[in-house]
């Protein structure tokens, strides 16, 4: 996933102390990207775009408002949340595709960092009197990272936000109790020097059953590397999802995880 600096000026702005949801809205003009709301929300004398990202329809995704700063797009509920804007009027547009994968990555990426999952995600109707994001907004498609079919190619778009073998979300403090319990650590999902200390050479495991592989498979799953079934097993698809994410990451393409490489601290959030 990529997010397009847009490289805004704001006046004043005040960081979060914490992040417990995410509000979704919609533009409620069928062409509007991050510079155009920018100068919309300057002129009402806001200190500039009140929404943290926005999602184009083209599948991008701009930077909005400082990720770590306090929005100005749901009155009251600014100070532990994120504001994300799809362009378009979902009260007269159906979302395309690309828009709605780009919904499901840029979720996936902030349940990751903040360790939120979707039933921390709310429309913005759901917290105050408006229909935003409008009526035909495909809140359940981008939450729940369900498949959809391109008319034109006939082709599915893969979940970003579910594990593939259930529809639950798998939250990165979650994969590290996983690992924690299965390497003998402390099991608190907050990994640590002792975690990276016992993780082990999952290369040993190429041809059983494992914990530890069971979890990466799920977790990577849940990032869009396709692992295929979460079964233990390090085989050769599980090979090319780990290289896929060092690659992604900027960590060694190796295809291992051994305790001293890097791809071990960037799946425990330690790098």
């Amino acid at each position: 996933m990529k997010i397009t600096e847009t490289n805004l000026e704001f006046k004043s702005l005040l960081n979060r102390s914490s992040t417990k949801k995410i509000i979704m809205h919609h533009a409620d003009a069928t062409a509007a990207d991050a510079k155009t709301i920018h100068k919309w929300h300057i002129n009402r004398g806001w200190s500039g775009i009140g929404y943290h990202f926005v999602v184009l329809k083209n599948g991008s995704i701009e930077r909005g408002r400082p990720v770590k700063t306090i929005g100005a797009h749901c009155t009251g509920e600014n100070s532990d949340s994120i504001g994300i804007c799809f362009e378009g009027n979902f009260e007269k547009e159906k979302m395309p595709d690309k828009q709605i994968k780009a919904g499901r990555e840029l979720l996936s990426y902030l349940y990751e960092k903040y360790g939120l999952n979707k039933s921390h995600v709310k429309k913005h109707k759901d917290l105050m009197a408006t229909s935003c994001p409008g009526k035909n907004f495909p809140y359940a498609k981008i939450i729940n990272g369900k498949q959809t079919t391109s008319a034109a190619s006939g082709t599915s778009t893969k979940t970003t936000c579910t594990t593939a073998s259930n529809n639950t979300v798998y939250t990165k403090t979650q994969f590290i109790k996983d690992v924690q319990s299965a390497i003998g650590a402390k099991t608190d999902g907050i990994a640590g020097p002792e975690t990276l200390s016992k993780t082990i050479t999952v290369s040993m495991y190429k041809n059983n059953k494992h914990n530890v592989v069971k979890s990466i498979q799920k977790y990577l799953n849940v990032q869009g590397y396709d692992c295929g079934t979460v079964d233990g097993i390090a085989g050769i698809k599980f090979d090319s999802a780990i290289k896929a994410y060092q690659k992604a990451k900027g960590c060694i393409i190796d295809g291992e995880l051994t305790a001293k490489a890097d791809t071990w601290r960037s799946l425990l959030g330690l790098r």
